[in-house]
Order: C-alpha cells, then structure tokens, then sequence
C-alpha cells in the first residue's frame, strides 16, 4: 500500500512538499550516477529506463498480473533488471 501511496494518485488532489519533491530528486540523482558507472552513455535516460522498468515490475506484481510461468517475481525483477543494463553496455539491442 506505501507503494501506492507514494508512485500513484491514491489519494486524489494530494500535492507532495518541496522537501518531498528534493529528496524524489535525490535518490532518483543516486540512480543516475549508478548507472553512470555502469558506462552508460547517456546516463539520465538510462536511468528513466531503469525506474521505468523497476515500477513496471512492482505494478504488474501488485495488481496480480505476475508472475508468469515458474519465475518467482524477485527472480523476474532481476531478470528484467539484468537486461536493461546489459542494454547500457550494448545500446545496439532493439526490439523491432
């Protein structure tokens, strides 16, 4: 339920403080260095993919849509984790 509260509209008009908002700023700022030496290029959007990923996992898990098959949903997180920063090494993947 935090997880809701706090990446979602859970409780409708509610506007976060300043404080709030520097300190999203700061971890999502220890995110962008972490994948900055993970030798990405361009590292703040390689971090946006990283969070983006990272959200999309715990979304599908809290809504009952994972996992699938016999992967547990940890064992897919990283799965999922592991590919896109293996895409930060070899921007080269696509998926067409």
């Amino acid at each position: 339920m935090h997880y809701l509260v706090m990446f979602s509209r859970a409780v409708p008009d509610y506007e976060p403080s300043e404080a709030a908002m520097a300190r999203a700023a700061e971890s999502f700022e220890l995110l962008v260095q972490a994948v900055a030496r993970h030798g990405a290029d361009d590292p703040l959007t390689a971090a946006h993919h990283v969070h983006a990923t990272v959200h999309g996992y715990l979304m599908l898990e809290l809504v009952g849509m994972g996992p699938v098959g016999p992967a547990t949903p940890d064992e897919l997180y990283q799965a999922g984790l592991d590919q896109v920063l293996s895409g930060l090494s070899n921007p080269a993947i696509r998926i067409d």
